[in-house]
């Protein structure tokens, strides 16, 4: 639900041919903070 907001500040703070780039590195990013919050309560 809170993917559509995110993809619409990547295109507005990154030039047109580091789009992809942006996006990867935010889906990652996202990811691995996903997982650490899933984990932390384990920890």
């Amino acid at each position: 639900m809170a993917m559509q907001p995110f993809k619409m500040i990547i295109g507005d703070m990154v030039p047109d041919d580091q789009k992809n780039y942006a996006w990867s590195y935010q889906t990652i990013w996202g990811n691995i903070g996903s997982i650490l919050a899933t984990l932390l309560p384990f920890i």
